[in-house]
């Protein structure tokens, strides 16, 4: 009966414990990916007309079931699973990289602006994502 006990205490224990870690592993995530640099679309516009433009770089997740119908002028389409592997080297010298996705906080671009960051590349997220650049009035093409 102690044995028992003592078996329900440490489940408990160990599941008490992995909450805590991916509660505090998602907290750090959310805190790195905040720290990111924002550009609103009025000065992704202002960059886009500028020397050198920047490399804009849609990190929207596209497959089969979820096509890519629009983007911003000129983006790259990059997926986020290989935005770590992606050569870089073909990109404009001293150019600025924004990241935009459509999700909720610009969770991919943050993550993709993150990963090209540590690559030791200036790199900045597109707040509000596409939706955002669509709002501010700012024209889309069709793919």
């Amino acid at each position: 009966a102690d044995l028992g006990r003592f078996a329900v205490w440490l489940v408990v224990a160990l599941v008490a414990l992995y909450v805590a870690w991916r509660a505090w592993r998602r907290w750090h995530e959310t805190r790195l990916l905040a720290r990111m640099a924002r550009v609103r679309p009025e000065e992704l516009a202002q960059m886009i007309q500028g020397e050198p433009p920047p490399v804009i770089v849609d990190v929207r997740a596209a497959g089969p079931g979820l096509p890519l119908r629009e983007r911003i002028p000129g983006a790259r389409h990059i997926d986020l699973a290989s935005v770590e592997t992606v050569s870089i080297v073909d990109w404009p010298n001293g150019a600025r990289i924004i990241t935009y996705c459509d999700c909720p906080h610009d969770a991919s671009a943050s993550k993709a602006a993150r990963l090209l960051a540590q690559r030791g590349v200036a790199v900045g997220v597109l707040a509000g994502g596409l939706g955002g650049w669509v709002a501010a009035g700012y024209p889309i093409e069709a793919l």
